[in-house]
């Protein structure tokens, strides 16, 4: 990843195979930004920058809350 110079990687698994792509790959750091989208209700608490989500599913008053800063979607995350 880091070799052909990406630079925002996306998770879309969250937890999935038992967090196993969120502690070996995203747990790397292979890009500079690594982003999640929201499939898992709730802070993932990785090496994550940023979650895909909107102000319904995730207040800004909860981003105290996350390791991730929120990513806010006009209308829905589920896009």
């Amino acid at each position: 990843i880091k070799k052909i110079g990406i630079h925002i990687l996306v998770n879309w698994d969250g937890y999935a195979q038992n967090g196993a792509k969120i502690e070996g790959l995203f747990g790397l750091r292979p890009a500079p930004v690594q982003i999640s989208h929201m499939e898992y209700m709730g802070t993932i608490g990785a090496d994550i920058d940023y979650i895909i989500t909107d102000q319904v599913a995730s207040p800004l008053q909860y981003e105290q809350y996350y390791s991730e800063k929120f990513l806010y979607m006009p209308h829905s995350f589920m896009v």
